[in-house]
């Protein structure tokens, strides 16, 4: 059984990853639009919250900050974009955590794959919320512009890991 130490420590963890993601998130909403791509920088904190402590607090940081950014910055069409991209990135990293820990993959190579995961959730929400495969078509040029996206997001969560080391 978990003492309360541990669940206080675990819900500050929590917090701090859901509140760099919001903050990541308005950054995010803040700079120029890159046409129909974003960055994705909230995926470090799901990235980070998946490594640092289980796969359920990357899904819990996920779930909350697409629900919390739809309701200030978006619409019911933007979190159905959000939860399915999310959900599609978090899984990969979910997959691919366990690699990173063997030193079999990196984790510029997991935010890559995620960058990229998450453009297919996106394209599958925009082809059910319009009921047609039109949306495919902008797959090609969305994961090739997952490559320079998933570099600065695995970059950056590599020097945060380096960092922090075990200290969470």
């Amino acid at each position: 059984m978990e003492s309360r130490v541990d669940r206080s420590h675990t819900l500050a963890v929590y917090a701090l990853l859901l509140a760099a993601a919001l903050i990541l998130s308005y950054i995010e909403a803040l700079l120029p639009p890159l046409g129909i791509f974003k960055l994705g920088l909230a995926n470090i904190a799901v990235t980070l919250g998946v490594y640092i402590k289980s796969r359920r607090c990357g899904f819990v940081i996920m779930l909350c900050r697409v629900f919390i950014t739809s309701l200030l910055f978006g619409s019911a069409t933007t979190f159905a974009f959000s939860l399915l991209g999310g959900l599609f990135a978090w899984i990969i990293a979910v997959l691919l955590v366990p690699l990173y820990r063997k030193e079999k993959i990196t984790l510029v190579g997991i935010s890559v794959l995620s960058a990229a995961a998450h453009n297919i959730g996106q394209v599958i929400a925009a082809c059910i919320l319009l009921s047609t495969t039109a949306p495919v078509t902008m797959l090609s040029w969305l994961l090739l512009a997952s490559i320079p996206a998933g570099l600065l997001t695995g970059i950056t969560s590599q020097i945060i890991i380096n960092r922090i080391g075990d200290k969470l």
